[in-house]
């Protein structure tokens, strides 16, 4: 039921129209690496069809991982919903971001993917002053992230933020607590409180769309 609901979205949604801006000004949102591996992000049939096809390329490897037992099925559940979640805010570009994730709860090195996608390392060290390190801290071109009111709080890129926060430290836990070893029943609960922790954000989520379309943007169109 995912997998429809990835096709349905990718054919009835829109990718983010922020992101022509960027390419227009030569600014990159994200890492180098990340427009290495995400060509034409400024279009839109093409990129999310795209996107698509990469994200289904690491699924079988993640599929194969839950079959063996290396996996667990609600992680594996919980990452696809958040993609669907993503393509409905309009954020295509953070699935090639957080696809790798999932599979840190087997090799903890895998969440360095989010790092070397998220920002760009032009120098080392990273210069903090350089647009594009800035654009990835949520200061662009195109978009600044308000982080000076409580109304900042309900931008959709908020909701988004935590979502790979969440993505970047949770199969790392998982990693950890697989290797030490679950106590009677702890397992069974952890996934329980994260499930409800991840309807909670999609909510949020949703919320914070609706609001910063219509009564920032002013924008009014289908949501979808």
């Amino acid at each position: 039921m995912l997998i429809a609901a990835l096709i349905g979205i990718t054919i009835s949604g829109h990718n983010d129209y922020l992101l022509v801006t960027h390419y227009i000004w030569n600014n990159s949102p994200y890492g180098q690496i990340w427009t290495w591996i995400n060509p034409m992000f400024w279009t839109q049939g093409f990129y999310k069809w795209y996107t698509l096809l990469y994200q289904l390329v690491w699924t079988i490897p993640q599929i194969i991982a839950v079959k063996k037992g290396r996996m667990n099925v609600r992680m594996f559940e919980l990452y696809l919903a958040t993609s669907v979640w993503f393509r409905f805010l309009t954020a295509y570009q953070e699935v090639s971001m957080s696809v790798m994730l999932p599979l840190a709860s087997i090799n903890p090195i895998m969440s360095i993917s989010l790092i070397l996608l998220r920002f760009p390392f032009k120098t080392f060290p990273p210069s903090l002053s350089d647009s594009d390190f800035q654009c990835a801290e949520g200061h662009c071109i195109a978009f600044e992230a308000d982080r000076t009111s409580y109304l900042g709080l309900f931008h959709s890129a908020t909701p988004v933020y935590i979502a790979l926060m969440m993505w970047f430290i949770m199969p790392i836990y998982v990693w950890r607590k697989n290797k030490k070893g679950w106590k009677a029943g702890e397992e069974k609960k952890f996934w329980t409180w994260i499930s409800w922790g991840f309807i909670a954000l999609f909510a949020f989520g949703f919320v914070a769309q609706i609001l910063d379309l219509y009564f920032v943007r002013g924008y009014r169109g289908s949501l979808i």
